[in-house]
């Protein structure tokens, strides 16, 4: 099998079942090569990639970042849903607009996330509002942690229905709300061949999922047995 190094990056600010599928189809497929991982904010990421530290991130919006040594692919667009405390007076409705909103106190990304948190408050801008940000969480599972102890609502991908153990009901938005776009993205001038190798499993795994649509419990594709070790 191919042998070699692939340096992988993730944020804790986001969940998607699809990329830690990815990873484990990829293990098995190239049993030989080293595959390392790194969490790092989206920004650390894009920098990361233009000192050449990692070989592909995976981040949200990833088109927002323009940089002409960086290549971003749309992987997958996922469905937005809110967040609220199991309690919460609006947890008992099933559908929720965006100006249902308007005077929630919100969980948001810390300000370093400048991008990702712009595009939150444009969202609720088109709605005709300005979010009050109670408090500020550093990662999916920190926010979503502020959520379930009431302190505020949040906007997640539906991947992180996943968490709904947590005290925690996410109910969707309209159709017309924007997806969450997540972007793997690499350097323009990486020649390595398992960069596209790991991006096809992705693009994989991401079809399987059924593209933010799937139901849940996520489910990955079945993996082959691991090759012999001689």
């Amino acid at each position: 099998g191919e042998a070699g190094r692939l340096s992988l990056a993730y944020s804790a600010a986001i969940f998607d079942p699809a990329f830690s599928s990815a990873v484990r189809l990829f293990r098995h497929r190239f049993p030989l090569v080293d595959l390392a991982m790194r969490e790092l904010s989206f920004s650390g990421q894009l920098q990361a990639l233009l000192d050449s530290q990692i070989d592909v991130g995976y981040i949200v919006f990833g088109s927002l970042y323009t940089q002409e040594e960086i290549v971003s692919e749309c992987i997958r667009r996922v469905a937005t849903c809110i967040a609220l405390p199991r309690d919460h007076p609006l947890a008992k409705r099933k559908h929720l607009l965006l100006r249902d909103l308007a005077n929630e106190p919100f969980i948001f990304p810390r300000r370093s996330m400048s991008t990702f948190r712009a595009w939150l408050i444009d969202l609720c801008r088109s709605a005709g509002f300005t979010p009050k940000i109670a408090q500020e969480g550093d990662n999916a599972m920190g926010i979503l942690g502020l959520v379930a102890s009431g302190v505020g609502v949040a906007f997640t991908p539906e991947t992180g229905r996943i968490f709904q153990a947590m005290g925690i009901e996410f109910r969707p938005l309209p159709a017309d709300v924007p997806k969450f776009e997540l972007h793997a993205v690499r350097r323009r001038d990486n020649t390595s061949t398992l960069v596209p190798a790991f991006l096809k499993i992705l693009r994989e795994s991401a079809q399987s999922s059924g593209n933010g649509k799937h139901q849940l419990p996520f489910t990955a594709p079945a993996l082959p047995p691991l090759p012999p070790r001689i």
